[in-house]
């Protein structure tokens, strides 16, 4: 013990602590590199299968138990595997999708609709020049033509015959007379559909209220 270390265990007495330093880790191991496995025959270059992790393992130590090589192992794990009988082929078994079924709510049953009154109805519009109402008893053109509408609408986003009204069997009919701008029943396009009193018939820019006579 030289002069230092008698100085400081006369100072601290029983209580110092000694400290030490630890060893050194030792650097990891390197990581086991894969056994590969190569098998040939007379005039073919062969195959070669790569065998690591707990397979690999466990013939390092069934090779360690018999004292033999890994190759000779891997062979006759290998002889003895196509030496076994296989009653049936082997069934790999397939993952299908599953089968997606969309259901729709059903539709709800359409609106019925006022029955069709045969009788005279009147076609109420207004325009620049004021209200037009028109009684209509048999069938009539709607345009821009002078000499062929019934029911007059002077605008350029009408035709000159735009459409026609027809009294059938079982009430009145509007019916798009191939117009440029098209016809509408209560805000739906129509080539022909049915009107009663209350609906209103897109001629154009005009607005035509069917109503009763």
């Amino acid at each position: 013990m030289n002069g230092i270390e008698r100085r400081e265990n006369e100072r601290y007495g029983s209580n110092r602590v000694e400290v030490r330093r630890a060893a050194p880790r030792p650097p990891p191991l390197p990581p086991r590199e894969p056994a590969r496995v190569k098998v040939a025959s007379p005039g073919h270059d062969g195959h070669t299968f790569t065998c690591r992790g707990s397979l690999l393992r466990a013939f390092e130590e069934r090779a360690a138990q018999l004292g033999c090589s890994l190759d000779w192992l891997f062979a006759e794990a290998l002889r003895r595997t196509l030496d076994e009988p296989v009653d049936e082929p082997i069934a790999v078994p397939s993952v299908e999708a599953p089968t997606r079924v969309r259901t729709t709510a059903p539709l709800p049953p359409p609106m019925p609709r006022p029955s069709a009154d045969v009788g005279a109805i009147q076609l109420r519009t207004h325009t620049s020049d004021g209200t037009i109402c028109e009684v209509v008893t048999n069938g009539m053109v709607i345009g821009r033509s002078e000499s062929e509408a019934g029911l007059l609408l002077v605008h350029r986003g009408v035709s000159r015959k735009h459409a026609r009204l027809e009294r059938r069997e079982h009430g009145w009919v509007v019916v798009d007379l191939a117009s440029f701008n098209g016809v509408y029943v209560n805000s739906m396009r129509t080539r022909c559909s049915p009107i009663v009193p209350g609906d209103v018939i897109g001629i154009g820019p005009f607005a035509v209220t069917v109503e009763r006579a």
